[in-house]
């Protein structure tokens, strides 16, 4: 039995997270106080501004240098790069430059690189307009901003499922605007079927990821997708 030296109570081992260093091999604490007080830092850190900076910055360097992150081809990948020479120059810059907590960074110029001479913080609602502005999109003989493309009756995508497929994937506009993001019905030879009806029917020559890889990666036509054999 150990006493929480927070609550005062006296509780089995179980009710204590392990410590190695301790000499009884437990935490002082018992799991319910140890937990209300990480939770009550959690919050305590959601309202530090030099916290959410950190991790902004973290997040920040991780898009622009790390190829293996997600958000890399949208910024690393077209040449984006930060300027700032460290964590510590990011947060005294931001504070100094009307940095308040649910303003977003935005670079002035969409396509120039995360520095003091580009960057500032402003509602979501400006960030986005800037994204807009600088990225026309050319489809059915008509030329829009990815928003505006995005209410169009014929797009049946959400905003980023849109650019990723531009993006990302390289379809061309038409096909990315009007393919619907649902491939769990998917209709071929005059017949509905779920996709993995689809990879289960003898005319399929791919497993069920691959039939999934060519026809939301790829943007196969659904008869193309499960008969074409794949390339030795």
């Amino acid at each position: 039995m150990t006493t929480c030296n927070v609550c005062g109570e006296t509780k089995s081992d179980d009710d204590f997270y392990r410590n190695r260093k301790s000499s009884n091999g437990r935490q002082p604490l018992c799991k319910k106080c140890a937990d209300d007080r990480t939770r009550e830092y959690r919050e305590s850190r959601k309202n530090d501004p030099e916290y959410r900076l950190r991790k902004l910055f973290t997040g920040i360097k991780q898009r622009c240098n790390n190829p293996k992150n997600s958000r890399y081809a949208y910024y690393g990948g077209r040449g984006i790069t930060c300027e700032f020479p460290d964590v510590d120059a990011f947060i005294e810059w931001s504070l100094a430059n009307g940095y308040r907590v649910g303003l977003e960074i935005d670079r002035e110029d969409n396509d120039g690189p995360y520095s003091p001479d580009n960057c500032r913080w402003v509602t979501r609602s400006v960030n986005v307009s800037n994204r807009e502005v600088s990225r026309h999109i050319e489809a059915f003989g008509e030329t829009k901003t990815m928003q505006q493309w995005v209410d169009d009756a014929r797009c049946s995508v959400p905003y980023n499922t849109l650019l990723s497929r531009l993006d990302w994937f390289g379809w061309d506009a038409e096909t990315a605007i009007t393919k619907p993001a649902d491939r769990n019905l998917i209709e071929a030879f005059g017949e509905t079927k779920t996709l993995s009806g689809w990879s289960r029917d003898p005319r399929c020559v791919v497993s069920y990821s691959g039939l999934r890889h060519r026809l939301d990666k790829l943007g196969m036509e659904p008869e193309e997708a499960i008969t074409k054999p794949n390339r030795r």
